[in-house]
């Protein structure tokens, strides 16, 4: 049993089909599956209603008006009926195969994590939920899905009543997602890798709605963000988890060199990201060197030339 909550943007254009397909798909794991959707983006009142969804229209904002993940994971603690909680994207197609990964990892460990990397693919029209959806689906995701890269985490399977103790984190404005996973951590908690179980879809789109993919990433708000999580040992990705599901469904330790390098990629990846200004610095100065060696050609030079 899950209570799985999320926040949508507006339910305007692309995102109206996007987002409803994603919320049916999670209705459709069991009877038993509660969906909370918060915020009061334009539509969402109205997409809640006809699916029977609850919405919570109130939720914390940051100063740049972006719906805060702590305020989210706070309530939803609060008021879900279900003893394992799921925060996801709310543009991410879940299958039921979900459900057996979570419960394979609850029937092993109190406190855990579960996560997964997802397969982006196309998808412009409402999905029919027929009888064979999900195996439809899964089809269409093998021939034309992309696995993206194990620092993109759109899905986070956890058990009520974990103490984040988390800072004002909003939600899209990078690095919430990789602080999750190193916070599970520090609290003890078994994150578990179950890419090869479990089928996490995203379905592809721009980043019109916050203006543009450069505002999300490397904005205002973004810089901040990477102020609250502070340290570059708390980016961590899904190949920073100590177990993984396997195709078969067996929970293993995560070996192998992926899981190995995990964390000097990391720290390789934040050098690069923090001396970028250094480095450009640098190269300009090394431009003004070259010029000043330059001889200096005149235009009586060049007339005589």
């Amino acid at each position: 049993m899950m209570t799985l909550f999320t926040t949508a943007k507006p339910f305007t254009g692309p995102f109206r089909v996007i987002q409803t397909n994603a919320l049916r798909s999670w209705l459709e794991l069991g009877s038993d599956i509660e969906v909370i959707v918060f915020g009061d983006d334009a539509g969402s009142a109205g997409v809640c209603q006809e699916l029977g969804i609850r919405h919570v229209p109130d939720v914390a904002l940051s100063r740049w008006g972006t719906p805060l993940l702590s305020d989210m994971f706070r309530q939803a603690d609060e008021m879900a009926a279900n003893p394992t909680l799921c925060f996801i994207n709310a543009d991410i197609i879940l299958t039921p195969d979900v459900r057996a990964a979570v419960a394979t990892t609850r029937s092993r460990f109190e406190r855990y994590l579960v996560v997964a990397q997802r397969r982006d693919v196309d998808i412009a029209e409402p999905l029919d939920f027929g009888p064979d959806w999900a195996e439809e689906i899964r089809r269409f995701v093998e021939r034309t899905g992309e696995l993206k890269s194990e620092i993109w985490i759109d899905w986070f399977a956890y058990p009520r009543g974990m103490p984040w103790e988390m800072p004002d984190l909003a939600v899209g404005r990078t690095g919430h997602d990789n602080w999750l996973i190193w916070r599970a951590g520090e609290l003890g908690a078994a994150v578990v890798d179950a890419t090869a179980r479990a089928t996490l879809i995203h379905q592809r789109h721009d980043f019109s709605h916050a203006g543009g993919r450069l505002a999300v990433f490397e904005g205002e708000e973004a810089q901040h963000q990477r102020t609250l999580i502070g340290s570059w040992r708390h980016y961590h990705t899904i190949f920073h988890a100590a177990w993984r599901l396997d195709v078969d469904g067996s929970l293993v330790p995560a070996r192998g060199l992926r899981y190995t390098l995990a964390r000097p990629k990391r720290l390789a990846s934040h050098i690069l990201r923090f001396s970028r200004p250094l480095r450009r610095r640098l190269q300009g100065e090394f431009g003004t060197l070259r010029r000043r060696r330059r001889p200096l050609v005149t235009a009586s030079a060049r007339q005589d030339g």
